[in-house]
């Protein structure tokens, strides 16, 4: 799955295409005629609805990195709570969409992005949460190209090798565990 940071660039949706094209139209966005390409539809949603764009496309990601952590968890016996989820629970948020969960969270007013990429949002989450989560995605089956995506992206921005400095299977000492073995430890402290 491709992830781009300019707005006027090829975004890959993949399985979300039909799911942003909805995204949209939730918004109020109807292309007429309707593109018959995602491709053509993409450029159209940036070039005629840039704000729309914007929102879809976080959403789309945003999607796409939490399905791949809750598939994760899953594959090792976990049952973890989706983004919405969470939302809901911790702070009584809601919304049709995580965009909208997050932004109807009072406690989330004023926050903004950080100044610089030079954040503990990058600096500390890759390597020390996206890293073990790819890595047990890669060690249990379970595709995490979106992850990926993100930590080869942090990986050029900042010229550090966050998989050699993050949280890596074989530096938890869990690299040759099965699943069972890996519960195992979990809850009684031995594999």
């Amino acid at each position: 799955m491709a992830f781009f940071i300019d707005t006027h660039s090829h975004f890959d949706a993949g399985e979300f295409e039909a799911e942003a094209v909805e995204l949209a139209r939730a918004e109020g966005v109807v292309l007429v005629p309707d593109p018959p390409t995602w491709t053509q539809y993409w450029w159209r949603l940036q070039h005629e609805h840039p704000e729309v764009a914007r929102r879809v496309r976080a959403e789309v990601v945003g999607r796409v990195l939490d399905r791949e952590r809750v598939t994760v968890a899953a594959a090792v016996g976990i049952r973890a709570r989706t983004a919405m989820e969470w939302l809901k629970m911790a702070y009584n948020a809601t919304g049709t969409t995580l965009y909208e969960a997050i932004h109807n969270q009072p406690g989330y007013y004023g926050i903004t992005a950080p100044p610089t990429l030079w954040h503990r949002y990058i600096t500390e989450d890759v390597p020390m949460s996206l890293v073990p989560i790819a890595a047990l995605g890669r060690r249990y089956g379970v595709a995490v190209s979106g992850i990926d995506s993100i930590i080869r992206l942090a990986c050029v921005v900042h010229q550090t090798d966050y998989w050699r400095r993050g949280r890596t299977l074989d530096k938890l000492g869990i690299e040759q565990l099965s699943v069972d073995e890996l519960n195992q430890l979990v809850l009684g402290g031995e594999a």
